[in-house]
C-alpha cells in the first residue's frame, strides 16, 4: 500500500480530525482535506493506547492510516460514488472493516473505529493516491454515464451529478469519477477548482442538485412566467428567450449553435435582458468583468458553458475586443478552437470556445458573418411597467436556482433524445439560417410556437438574403476595380460579357452584370426564376451601392457609381467571412 497522502484541493476546507469526529458522535462532512487523518491524532485526542508508552510491533498508526484510507477508496469506487449521507457513511464504514479483516490486515488493531470513519468521509472526496486527474466542469464517459458539476447545497462543495445517457433518470452525487470505470490507472475526472470564488460571486451559476420539473410545457411555462416577472418584452422574445435557454442546457446535441444578443443603445433594457436569460442557461459564465486576455480564454474554457458578455464593454480595449472576436467567430461550431500562446513557452494552445453566447451590443457588428449567427432583439426606449423590480434581489435568484435545478433534471431526462431536423426551416430560409435555427428548433415540441419562432428566424432570413447579395456587389466592383478597360482579353466586347467602356465610367448595369457573374461563380445563390441566371436586379444592386457608401450619381451617360479603392477595400474585409462561406 502507498503511504503517500492524497491530492490537496486548496479551495476546500480541511477535514476535521478523527478527534473532533469521535466527539461529534455523527460523522462529519466529507470535506476534502490536505492530507490523510491521522490515527495518531485520534489517540492524542483523548483515546489512551492499551499498550502505553511501550514501543509497537508492526505498522505505525500512520502507516495503518494510509492503508485504512486507501480501502476506503476502493469501497467507494466499487459502488460507483455515494450520496454523503448517513447511511452511506455507516455501510462504507463497515464494508471498509470487513475488507480489513478479510485480508487479516494488522491496521485493525491499530486503529480505532472514530479514526476509520473520519478515513472513511475523507474517501469519499479525494481520488486514488498517484492516479492522473483531470479538472473538468463535466465529461461523458465511453459507457455512457454524463457528469456536470454542481455545487451540492448540503456541503456547499463542488459535485459531479452522474446519469446515465441511457438510463433511468437517476442522478448520484461523486465528489471525483473515474475516467475509465473499467480501469482504475487511468486515472479520475474532478471538479473544476474555485480558489477565488467564481460560483459565490455568480461570475458562474451551477445548479446546486437535481429536482423534478413535471414535463417540458410546464417548465417552459416556468421559465416565461420567469422572464415576464423581471424583464418587460414582447411575447415572441420571452417565447425565444426560454427556448435558447433550454438549448443550452443540450449543446452536445449539436455541432452549431447560434448566439442570443441584444441590440441598442444604453437604457433600453439590454442588459436586464441578458441577466435574466443568462440565469436560465447553462452554466452561464459572466466575462463583462475580465481585463485581459488569457483569464478570459481560460475561464470561457474552465466552465464551458453559455458565455454571457456585453460587447460593449470591450470597445475601447483592442487586445480584449480582438480575443472576444475571436471567440464569437469560432465559437458557434463544434471543433473549431482559437489557437493561442500559453504558458511559460509560449507553446501554441487551442482553446476550446463551443457553445451558446448571450450578447448585448450597441452597434452591429463589423464582421457580417458573426451577424448572421445572432438571433437579434433590437432594444429602444420603453417604459419599464411597475410591477417589474428594477433592482434584482434574492427572490429573483432564489426562483432562477429552482429553475436551474429543474432544468439539469431536464437535461438528464432528455439529452439522448434531442434530434436535429434542418429541413424543415432550410426550405424556407436557407442554409445559413437554418445551421443555427434548427438547433434552437430543436428543443421546441409546441407546434405553434415552432411556428412562431420559424417566422421570427425569417425575419433574419431576410437579413441574412441581404447580407448575401451585398456581398455580391462587393465581388463585382472588386472585379471591376482589377480590370483594365483598354485591355481586350481581361475586357471582351461580346453579348455575353459585362463590357466596360473605354472610358472607364462604371454604371449600376455594369455592376449588376458582374454581380450576377459573381453568383455563377461562387455559387450557392438562388435565382430570380429557374433558368434566368439573374440573381439580383439593377433595382437591388442601387439599394446595396447606396447602404454600403458607394453612391451612385445621375449622369449624362446614366447612374454613374465611382469605385474608391480605400472604401471597397474595408467593406471587403467587412464582409470577409461571408463571402468565403
Amino acid at each position: 500500500m502507498s503511504t503517500s497522502n492524497p491530492p490537496t484541493n486548496p479551495s476546500q476546507p480541511s477535514v476535521a480530525t478523527p478527534a473532533q469526529a469521535s466527539s461529534s458522535g455523527s460523522a462529519p462532512e466529507a470535506k476534502m482535506g490536505t492530507g490523510v487523518p491521522s490515527a495518531n491524532r485520534g489517540t492524542q485526542a483523548g483515546s489512551s493506547s492499551p499498550e502505553g508508552d511501550k514501543p509497537r510491533s508492526g505498522p505505525s498508526p500512520d502507516d495503518c492510516s494510509s492503508s485504512v484510507f486507501n480501502e476506503a477508496q476502493r469501497t467507494v469506487r466499487k459502488h460507483g460514488g455515494v450520496k454523503r449521507n448517513q447511511a452511506d457513511v455507516d455501510q462504507l464504514v463497515t464494508e471498509t472493516q470487513a475488507a480489513l479483516a478479510k485480508m487479516e490486515s494488522p491496521c485493525i488493531k491499530v486503529v480505532n473505529a472514530a479514526t476509520i470513519r473520519a478515513l472513511s468521509v475523507v474517501a469519499l472526496s479525494v481520488p486514488l493516491n498517484g492516479n492522473i486527474t483531470k479538472r473538468r466542469p463535466g465529461f461523458a464517459t465511453k459507457d455512457g454515464m454524463i457528469g456536470d458539476v454542481i455545487s451540492d447545497y448540503k456541503t456547499q462543495e463542488l459535485m459531479f451529478a452522474v446519469w446515465s445517457k441511457t438510463g433511468s433518470g437517476k442522478v448520484r452525487l461523486h465528489p471525483v469519477y473515474p475516467i475509465d470505470p473499467n480501469d482504475e490507472a487511468k486515472g479520475y475526472y474532478l471538479p473544476p477548482s474555485d480558489p477565488f470564488d467564481s460560483i459565490e460571486k455568480k461570475v458562474v451559476v451551477l445548479p446546486t442538485g437535481a429536482r423534478p420539473y413535471g414535463t417540458t410545457a410546464q417548465l417552459i411555462e416556468k421559465m416565461k412566467r420567469f422572464i415576464r416577472d423581471f424583464y418587460h418584452a414582447p411575447e415572441i422574445w420571452v417565447e425565444i428567450m426560454a427556448y435558447f435557454a433550454l438549448m443550452s442546457w443540450v449543446t452536445e446535441a449539436f455541432t452549431a449553435v447560434p448566439y442570443l444578443r441584444w441590440l441598442g443603445e444604453p437604457e433600453t433594457g439590454k442588459t436586464r435582458g441578458l441577466a435574466v436569460v443568462a440565469q436560465l442557461s447553462y452554466r452561464p459564465t459572466s466575462i463583462g468583468g475580465s481585463s485581459s486576455t488569457p483569464p478570459l480564454f481560460r475561464l470561457v474554457e474552465k466552465w464551458q458553458g453559455t458565455l454571457v458578455v456585453d460587447v460593449a464593454d470591450f470597445r475601447n480595449a483592442t487586445e480584449m475586443w480582438d480575443a472576444v472576436s475571436k471567440i464569437l467567430n469560432q465559437g458557434y461550431l463544434r471543433y473549431w478552437a482559437v489557437m493561442r500562446s500559453d504558458g511559460k513557452d509560449s507553446e501554441p494552445r487551442p482553446f476550446d470556445v463551443f457553445g451558446p453566447k448571450i450578447l448585448s451590443t450597441r452597434q452591429p457588428f463589423s464582421d457580417i458573418a458573426t451577424e448572421t449567427r445572432c438571433i437579434t432583439f433590437p432594444t429602444s426606449e420603453a417604459e419599464v411597467p411597475p410591477e417589474i423590480p428594477l433592482q434584482l434581489k434574492d427572490q429573483f435568484y432564489a426562483r432562477a436556482q429552482e429553475l436551474q435545478n429543474e432544468l439539469l433534471q431536464w437535461r438528464v431526462d432528455n439529452l439522448g433524445r434531442i434530434e436535429v431536423d434542418e429541413q424543415e426551416i432550410r426550405k424556407q430560409h436557407g442554409t445559413r439560417l437554418a445551421q443555427i435555427g434548427s438547433s434552437l428548433l430543436a428543443v421546441v415540441e409546441d407546434a405553434g410556437a415552432r411556428q412562431r419562432i420559424i417566422e421570427f428566424l425569417g425575419k433574419e432570413g431576410i437579413r441574412e438574403k441581404r447580407n448575401r447579395q451585398a456581398v455580391l456587389v462587393l465581388e463585382a466592383l472588386r472585379r471591376i476595380d482589377e480590370i483594365d478597360v483598354t485591355d481586350e482579353d481581361e475586357n471582351p466586347n461580346c453579348e455575353e460579357c459585362c463590357h466596360l467602356p473605354r472610358d472607364g465610367t462604371v454604371l449600376i448595369m455594369h455592376v449588376t452584370c458582374f454581380a450576377n457573374k459573381a453568383a455563377r461563380t461562387l455559387g450557392n445563390f438562388e435565382e430570380k426564376a429557374p433558368g434566368s441566371k439573374i440573381y439580383i436586379s439593377m433595382r437591388e444592386t442601387g439599394s446595396h451601392l447606396r447602404s454600403l457608401g458607394f453612391n451612385p450619381k445621375r449622369t449624362k451617360k446614366g447612374n454613374e457609381v465611382y469605385i474608391d479603392p480605400t472604401h471597397l477595400e474595408k467593406k471587403l474585409r467587412q464582409y470577409h467571412s461571408l463571402l468565403n462561406d
